[in-house]
């Protein structure tokens, strides 16, 4: 097999960077609690926050989801000297339970959690080792791990999501092939298919499936970094270029209750934070915010159709965006520390709760309002 250096490996960390234990005094009941306040224009607000894991360098491509009782679920990549490794971390009810999913190598980086309509976890992540896409799942009783894609340097900046049926959809990067590819489980087989191979493209994906079961994702071109979106369709995969700007990083994808997609990114060239939404007929682009240089954004949408976003600027505030009645609120969240790979956000109705990595104490945090 044909190996890739490291700096082939993971385009988009590098493109981007170029343009649990409780604290004292903290509790983390189930996420049932109202809504931050809506105050117009930016505001600051300090948050409740918890280390979930500090047993060293970790956090990178953190991926969190809420599960119907409102307790987190989070996937993390460890880095501690030798241990290269996927890890999980669940809020029990009575506290953070940590444990290691797959430790065969160097393994959990660029991963994506969801959960399937038992509550239980499903985790998609790069095995730097063979250069493939694996996935463990819980069973209820232990992890069971397996190969999407063992092709040649594939796998990279996985998105997971299920559809309606409970089968689980991956969108990821093909950099043998430079291409974005999407994979299907029917049974025990993973169908997979190329979605969109003009040019480079494929990094940082972000996926969604709607009621009626069609597939949406976002993704970026590799080169110039501009944002495109690919859906599925019964006559097959149309694409378009959403943001021809291009330097642009982190994007994701949502759906509103009609089914049309939502996608944020940050704007590099102009340090903009960006939001775009289909209409039924074409794509709509807004400004929301001039923000520092960040690398992620993640976007949810709650039951009454309002916005959610979470942002990094790296070194800077966490800033928490969002979106009633087309009136964007940004709230500045005090005494959070530097997370320099990015957020991860997900709402219990409109309560958010944002997790991250944070370089300077080694570990995965999480905040709250």
């Amino acid at each position: 097999m044909r190996s890739f250096p490291l700096s082939f490996l993971i385009p988009c960390l590098i493109a981007s960077a170029e343009a649990a234990s409780m604290e004292p005094g903290t509790t983390w009941p189930p996420l049932m609690m109202a809504a931050a306040s809506e105050s117009p224009g930016l505001v600051s607000a300090r948050w409740s926050e918890a280390t979930i894991d500090a047993s060293g360098q970790m956090g990178q491509h953190v991926s969190l989801a809420l599960d119907r009782e409102g307790r987190a679920h989070l996937a993390y990549y460890e880095f501690v000297g030798p241990r290269r490794q996927l890890k999980h971390a669940r809020w029990t009810g009575d506290g953070w339970h940590t444990e290691t999913v797959d430790a065969s190598g160097d393994v959990g980086g660029a991963g994506s959690l969801a959960l399937d309509a038992q509550g239980r976890p499903w985790i998609t992540y790069f095995d730097f080792a063979h250069q493939s896409l694996k996935l463990a799942r819980y069973s209820g009783s232990s992890w069971r791990v397996e190969i999407v894609d063992g092709e040649e340097a594939v796998g990279l900046d996985s998105s997971l999501a299920f559809d309606a049926s409970g089968a689980p959809h991956v969108a990821y990067y093909d950099l043998a092939n430079r291409a974005l590819k999407h994979a299907q489980r029917a049974g025990a087989t993973w169908k997979v298919e190329t979605v969109d191979a003009l040019g480079d493209v494929g990094i940082e994906t972000s996926i969604a499936v709607g009621a009626s079961g069609r597939v949406h994702i976002a993704y970026l071109e590799r080169l110039s970094r501009r944002v495109r979106y690919a859906h599925r369709t019964t006559a097959g995969w149309e694409r378009v270029t959403v943001d021809t700007s291009g330097n642009a990083a982190g994007p994701s994808l949502a759906l509103d209750a009609k089914g049309r997609a939502h996608i944020t990114w940050l704007d590099r060239r102009r340090d903009v934070l960006k939001h775009a939404w289909w209409d039924a007929r074409l794509w709509t682009t807004e400004p929301v915010l001039q923000v520092g240089a960040g690398l992620r954004t993640s976007l949810a949408i709650d039951p009454g159709g309002g916005l959610h976003v979470g942002v990094q600027e790296p070194g800077g505030a966490l800033k928490y965006l969002q979106r009633t009645a087309g009136a964007w609120t940004s709230v500045n969240v005090e005494g959070v520390r530097e997370a320099a790979w990015g957020v991860a956000l997900a709402l219990s109705g409109t309560t958010p709760l944002v997790c991250y990595s944070d370089l300077a104490q080694h570990g995965v945090r999480c905040a709250r309002p």
